[in-house]
């Protein structure tokens, strides 16, 4: 009777008390770490769920930090999982419901540079006595834009003569169809340039 007892007690405090929120709160949907060109929008998910009958006030924060910390992370540890004390952290928005699920996309529209950076959905269980936290990381890294590529492509396209441009007096130039990389694929010219 005694051993029942026991069970019944432990099956309270394992899965239908309040604390049961350390054992089944996982994120449903975490931000993963991406590169994207300047300019584009970049879209962060983040989505938590807690697994408990009473109910709860979820809270979900998300902060820039300028540095990639996950990096000064001792390995054992996982960056996505673990809690890091931001140094040059700027909160960027904050959503509050009573329930168990909550979510929230972070949008950044047309990133520059200084958009760079490790980006966190910091989730509070704020309805327990001891707030419960919980923290995924991603990082951001944003690459020059198509306009210095654009730039380099131009410069070297107005360094050539014209296409069908046929010089012929000192010898720069032949014309002509060349021999093309696949048959029926058009034609070339080659120009001598140290002349």
């Amino acid at each position: 009777m005694e051993t029942t007892a026991l069970y019944s007690l432990l099956y309270y405090f394992i899965l239908d008390s309040p604390f049961r929120i350390c054992a089944n709160a996982v994120f449903t949907e975490v931000p993963k770490d991406m590169s994207v060109v300047e300019g584009e929008d970049v879209e962060m998910p983040c989505a938590f769920k807690a697994v408990s009958s009473v109910p709860v006030s979820l809270e979900i924060q998300w902060w820039y930090l300028k540095e990639d910390v996950s990096k000064e992370l001792p390995a054992s540890i996982p960056a996505n999982r673990s809690k890091v004390t931001p140094r040059e952290a700027t909160k960027i928005s904050t959503v509050r419901v009573q329930g168990n699920a909550i979510s929230h996309r972070l949008s950044l529209s047309k990133v520059k540079k200084e958009d760079e950076g490790l980006y966190e959905c910091h989730v509070s269980d704020l309805w327990a006595d001891d707030t419960q936290e919980f923290t995924v990381h991603a990082t951001l890294h944003v690459v020059p834009g198509d306009s210095m590529a654009e730039e380099a492509v131009s410069h070297i396209q107005n360094r050539w003569p014209p296409r069908n441009a046929n010089r012929g007096a000192a010898g720069r130039a032949t014309s002509g169809p060349g021999p093309g990389p696949a048959a029926g694929c058009g034609s070339f010219h080659i120009y001598d340039l140290d002349e």
